[in-house]
């Protein structure tokens, strides 16, 4: 469940938006070693889970040991976003360089 909450971090996500790419995304399932066939945490859950590990006053640390660990493999975690594009076909332009003329003015 930590691994999730640094997701939530590391990519700047809401719980809910880390719901749905847990859901979406194979890296965001293998990274907190969930099995394909586990269903991925709630928004609630996670909420929770960070809230009483915030309470217990345990987050810094844990995020610092974390940190520590990832760099001694070799990793180094940086932020980031996570961008979800669709690619959509535009309009095609077929105007004569005489009809295109007018539109420049």
């Amino acid at each position: 469940m930590f691994k999730a909450i640094f997701l939530c971090a590391l990519y700047n996500l809401p719980d809910d938006q880390l719901e749905y790419q847990m859901r979406d995304r194979l890296s965001f399932v293998r990274f907190p070693g969930l099995a394909l066939e586990n269903k991925a945490p709630n928004a609630r859950t996670v909420w929770l889970y960070r809230e009483r590990l915030s309470q217990a006053g345990l987050m810094d640390a844990l995020f610092e040991d974390f940190d520590g660990y990832l760099k001694s493999q070799g990793y180094q975690a940086m932020g980031g976003q996570v961008v979800d594009a669709s690619l959509v076909a535009g309009p095609i332009q077929r105007n004569s360089r005489a009809d295109n003329k007018p539109m420049k003015r």
